[in-house]
This record gives C-alpha cells, sequence and structure tokens, in this order.
C-alpha cells in the first residue's frame, strides 16, 4: 500500500526562519506535518503556497504523491474545457502553485528521486498547454 505524501515526508535540514514556520502550524494546526518545518522554515515561496491555500496543501498531504499528480493533471487538462481564456487564466495558475508545491514537496522530503520530479513538470507543461491550446482554438 502506498503512503500518503504526510506519512513519507522526511526533515530536509534546519529551521532557517522558526517564525514562518510558528504562523503556519498556527495555521494548521492540529494536521501540522513536522517535516515541513525546514521547508517553510527557509523557502518564503513554498511557506506562502502553503499559507495562502491550507486546504491545498492539506489534500496533497493525506493523498498518496502519485495519485495527487495524477488529480492534478486531470483537472489541467480539464481547464481546456473552459469557457475562455480570462476564465483558464487563473484556473491554470492555480494549478501550476498546486503542482509547485508537490513537487517541492517531494523532492525536498525525499520522496520522490530526480526523475520523478522532471517528469512531473513535464508531463504538468504538456497538461498546461494542452489546455491553454483548446481554450484558443475555441475562442478562435
Amino acid at each position: 500500500m502506498a503512503l500518503t505524501l504526510a506519512a513519507a515526508l522526511r526533515p530536509c535540514g534546519p529551521v532557517i526562519d522558526a517564525g514562518a514556520v510558528a504562523r503556519l502550524r498556527e495555521q494548521l494546526e492540529p494536521g501540522f506535518v513536522p517535516a515541513l518545518d525546514p521547508i517553510a522554515g527557509a523557502s518564503p515561496y513554498l511557506c506562502g503556497l502553503m499559507r495562502r491555500r491550507p486546504e491545498v496543501l492539506v489534500r496533497l498531504l493525506q493523498a498518496e504523491p502519485a495519485t495527487a499528480l495524477e488529480d492534478l493533471l486531470s483537472r489541467t487538462l480539464a481547464a481546456g474545457d473552459l469557457p475562455d481564456a480570462e476564465t483558464a487564466k487563473p484556473a491554470l495558475r492555480h494549478l501550476k502553485a498546486e503542482l509547485h508545491l508537490l513537487t517541492a514537496l517531494c523532492d525536498l522530503g525525499g520522496v520522490w528521486g530526480l526523475d520523478q520530479v522532471t517528469g512531473a513538470l513535464a508531463r504538468f507543461a504538456d497538461a498546461s498547454v494542452a489546455a491553454a491550446l483548446a481554450v484558443a482554438v475555441r475562442e478562435e
């Protein structure tokens, strides 16, 4: 049986900004995973993603990483069915941020190797370009 991301994560280093970690822990308790400490404490960008969209973080942590990626790719392709570019652009931006969080956690947390991380990024690029092209063609 595959592990959830929360169960598979390993701490990746020291905590650089303990204040950022404390603010994130406050926001996420009781579902905070201690292996997030060094990531949140060293990357303002990733900490910001976790704090701005805690529901996404919780969903990712509760899922098996490969399953979370497949769901994300499916939702990215589905963005091609949105009615116009003004609707699709923000949806694709949110999905890209979710991919950043998933791949960073899997990479820094020792869950995925380089091939899996770059493969996820490449697959997302393909799916997002396909979705954007579908919207653009329909608008023409």
